[in-house]
């Protein structure tokens, strides 16, 4: 704790409590009946004193086929300033008390269609369930993991 006072540290918040609603995406592509993507966007601040670097963010989704078996949902993370189409994480720095917005932009893909499945359709049905929302950050200390989870419902 005194040294925590003597040379200050870095500390990321997630704010799962104010995320946006989800934002779908057209979708004009053959796939259009079997694919579906969103985001949901999630305010972040260092609340430390010092410099955050976060070094790596990620998504795990919890929607194991035992829950529901007609969909498989992948995400992806970046910051709303640094958006990619690729699963990299661009590291970066926050400053003492600032922050931004992490977009997780998911993928739904609908499983076992013969058909023209309309994933939608599939979307509705699909139970609520939790994502967690993996940071790694470091301040003046060691670096740390910090997992967060957050709740999606259709």
């Amino acid at each position: 704790m005194l040294l925590d006072l003597f040379f200050g540290d870095a500390k990321l918040k997630l704010d799962l409590e104010q995320h946006s609603p989800i934002k779908y995406f057209e979708n004009d592509t053959p796939h259009k009946n079997f694919m579906q993507e969103f985001e949901i966007r999630v305010p972040y601040k260092n609340i430390g004193s010092q410099e955050l670097t976060i070094l790596d963010t990620w998504a795990r989704v919890y929607l194991p086929d035992e829950q529901y078996d007609k969909l498989h949902i992948s995400a992806r993370v970046n910051d709303s300033e640094r958006l990619r189409n690729d699963d990299y994480f661009e590291a970066m720095l926050v400053p003492a008390n600032k922050g931004g917005e992490l977009v997780l932009r998911f993928t739904a893909i609908a499983r076992d269609c013969t058909t023209d499945t309309d994933v939608q359709n599939l979307m509705k049905e699909c139970p609520e369930f939790d994502v967690a929302v993996y940071a790694e950050c470091r301040g003046r200390k060691e670096v740390y993991i910090d997992k967060e989870i957050l709740t999606v419902k259709f």
